[in-house]
């Protein structure tokens, strides 16, 4: 009986894994409509914002991903930023698709430039 509870024990814990990526895409973008809807702001209010805000994504893209939902909130963010008129460097493209291919088994480099092909294999 102690071996189930064991059991049933490890598979909870094992189920419940959880990444705060999602959690940090939410506050990022919860600054992000802040400064866009509050037109009381000041300069220095907005600035002050926009670093988190940066700090925030930077902690994103960092921090790996240990499951999907963490998986997909980087990519929401990657598409999010290229949408605001940001551009996602080839690196940034390719980081994420090795974390793809490590949680997921999915993605492919094959076509990306050699310096990325070389990185690759590092």
């Amino acid at each position: 009986m102690a071996q189930a509870v064991i059991t049933r024990d490890i598979t909870t814990t094992a189920s419940t894994i959880t990444d705060p990526h999602r959690a940090w895409l939410d506050d990022r973008n919860q600054i992000l409509a802040t400064i866009n809807k509050d037109g009381a702001l000041t300069e220095a209010q907005i600035n002050d914002l926009l670093a988190a805000m940066i700090a925030i994504e930077k902690r994103i893209e960092e921090t790996p991903a240990r499951t999907s939902d963490a998986l997909v909130a980087k990519m929401v963010l990657a598409l999010q930023v290229t949408a605001e008129g940001h551009e996602l460097s080839q690196e940034s493209a390719a980081d994420l698709v090795r974390e793809a291919q490590c949680l997921l088994d999915i993605g492919s480099l094959a076509g990306a430039s050699d310096e990325i092909q070389m990185r690759r294999a590092a």
